[in-house]
């Protein structure tokens, strides 16, 4: 009984430090308004939206674990409508205004919000400093508001290994229990 107390005991400190060491942090980052030139006939362009904050650093030894981006169709001084354009962010297609969507269409409504979660397998191609891009894909002006990027961060799963020392001493202790309890156990 005395063993299996230890074990449990051991058991909780290693999940109490992992616990501790497990801190996300949230990184955001923040996209220019973008108000393109007319553009009447390809080829449209492709435009990279700038930061205005500061490039955000993901902590050393993290990795996202959770990413969304929003923005807005339409811009303060525009804010009615934008050409059919695609969004990317890191080559992720994040965003897409189509022609007669409501963010095409010029009904004085005002801007129009768009919104993206990113999956499992997108985070993992996120880069360290990510880049915003727009396609114009039809004519005439891209209207797009100020986007939003959030991050969180964490650091990977602990695997817990054990050095060939401590496996030997792990299996010096269960050969010792099962000698324990075949002693203990009454002929049968």
């Amino acid at each position: 009984m005395r063993l299996v107390g230890l074990a449990r005991w051991a058991a909780g400190c290693v999940a109490l430090l992992a616990a501790t060491l497990a801190v996300a942090a949230t990184l955001q980052l923040e996209f220019a308004e973008v108000n393109g030139q007319p553009v009447s006939a390809p080829p449209f362009p492709t435009l990279n939206v700038p930061q205005v904050t500061p490039p955000a650093a993901i902590p050393a030894g993290e990795r996202v674990v959770a990413a969304r981006v929003w923005g807005w169709w339409g811009t303060f001084d525009y804010p009615d409508s934008t050409a059919p354009v695609d969004v990317f962010l890191d080559g992720i297609l994040v965003a897409q205004c189509k022609a007669f969507d409501p963010c095409w269409t010029d009904d004085r409504s005002g801007r129009i919000e768009w919104s993206r979660v990113l999956t499992p397998e997108e985070l993992l191609r996120l880069r360290p400093n990510p880049q915003l891009t727009v396609v114009q894909q039809e004519q005439l002006t891209v209207r797009l508001g100020a986007s939003t990027l959030i991050m969180e961060t964490a650091p990977p799963p602990a695997v817990p290994t054990l050095a060939p020392a401590g496996l030997f001493a792990l299996l010096a202790a269960m050969a010792a229990a099962g000698a324990y309890v075949l002693r203990r156990s009454p002929p049968g």
